[in-house]
Formats: structure tokens, sequence, C-alpha cells
């Protein structure tokens, strides 16, 4: 067995502690190839580990299993940690909806919905059904697409 080095070890590196706090376990047998294995041990000061976490989730709106994963511990770990310090998970919706409708998909959506666009003129836009449009408006405003629109009526000065 041997100990990792804080500066080749990811999840130490990461965190910035300069001391290693992984441990490299080396299996196999019988001719088979060496694996490694990294496993982290929970011995972390919680300032690094709530200011790194709280900035992948609130800047970078990575997820759970995305921080696991550059952390080389479970998913559940990091959840554990994130509720411990009453960090909120991110905002899985927006980020899923530019990874699927393009970078700007949101500016546009505001855009048309700042425009009074009906909701089938947005489903068109975007190639999703009427349906799925008013849900949309819904999650990303709090609002359903009537309310909204009444709404922005009375706040809109009489012409």
């Amino acid at each position: 067995m041997a100990s990792c080095k804080a500066s080749e070890c990811r999840c130490c590196r990461d965190i910035g502690v300069g001391r290693p706090l992984c441990a490299m376990f080396v299996c196999g047998g019988a001719g088979h190839a060496i694996s490694l294995l990294w496993r982290c041990t929970l011995k972390i000061d919680k300032r690094y580990i709530e200011g790194f976490i709280r900035g992948k989730v609130e800047t970078e709106a990575l997820t759970d299993r995305q921080i696991a994963v550059l952390l080389d511990v479970g998913t559940s770990t990091v959840s554990h940690w994130r509720n411990k310090f009453n960090i909120k998970p991110s905002d899985k919706f927006s980020r899923n909806f530019k990874e699927k409708y393009g970078p700007d998909a949101l500016d546009q959506l505001d855009i048309m919905v700042q425009g009074r666009a009906a909701l089938q003129e947005i489903a068109d836009y975007f190639g999703f059904s009427r349906e799925y449009a008013g849900q949309v408006h819904l999650i990303i405003y709090g609002l359903s697409y009537m309310a909204h629109m009444r709404q922005m009526a009375r706040r809109a000065p009489n012409v």
C-alpha cells in the first residue's frame, strides 16, 4: 500500500489542502492487471469542503454526481455534505434546457415571453408541444403563463 501525494490527487488538489487525504490501494491478482482505487477519508476541514461544494453548486451548477466524480467519493457522501451545510441542489432544469436547446435558449424564451408570444409560438420555436411550453414557463417563472400575462398587463402603462 502506498499513500497519495497531495499534488497528484484530484481530491486533495481541488479542495486546496496541501496534505494527502487519500490512500491508494492496489488490488488484483493471479496475473490480472493491477487496478487502482482511490478512497477519500472523511477527515476534511469543513471550511474547505463547504466552500468547495457551495462554489460548485451555486456558481457552476454541478450536480451531486458531478461533484462526487471530482472528489472521487460517492454521490451519497456529497449529498450528505451538501445537506449538512444547508446547500440547496443546483437548478438542473435550466442547465438541461440550455444543453438541449442551446446556450441562449433561456434568453430567447425570456424575449418571447416579454414580447407576449403565445404558448404555441414558443412551442413551435423550440420544437415541443404547447402543453410543455406552459410547463416550462411555470418552472422558470413560477407562474402559469396566463397569470404571468395578467401580471405584465397590470404593470404595463396605459397607452
